[in-house]
């Protein structure tokens, strides 16, 4: 059992509460020298939020359920091993939002890389919101 990966955050209310504390703190010429960098620091924070997407998966998400999928690949390869020859399928959930698919879609490919054999018993992810 999984959660989604690491995200960018839900939604824009802390960039936009961010932003505006320092542009309150500079009108009132309390910024220090790190707090002048600070309002750069957010801006560009913002463009990524905006530019990838509030909520959505992030690279480190991605890569920490491709990791995921290999140490359970190495603590269960017995299991892996004897559903690949009997042909026994393997069912992947998710809960339907964008980033659990991603990070069930990056899980699966891992998991297939380690034991290739697996390809045919791990179908794509099957989204069941009300288990999940």
């Amino acid at each position: 059992m999984a959660r989604h990966g690491s995200r960018l955050l839900s939604s824009k209310k802390y960039d936009d509460l961010s932003t505006q504390l320092w542009e309150l703190a500079r009108e009132r010429q309390a910024l220090t020298p790190t707090g002048e960098r600070f309002g750069e620091a957010v801006a560009q924070i913002t463009e990524v939020h905006d530019r990838v997407g509030y909520g959505q998966l992030s690279v480190l998400g991605e890569r920490e359920h491709a990791q995921t999928a290999e140490r359970l690949d190495q603590r269960m390869s017995p299991v892996f091993e004897r559903a690949a020859a009997d042909g026994l399928p393997l069912h992947i959930g998710t809960s339907g939002v964008e980033r659990a698919v991603d990070s069930a879609l990056g899980f699966r490919r891992a998991l297939i890389a380690a034991t290739p054999e697996l390809a045919a018993q791990l179908g794509e992810p099957q989204e069941n919101r009300d288990l999940l």
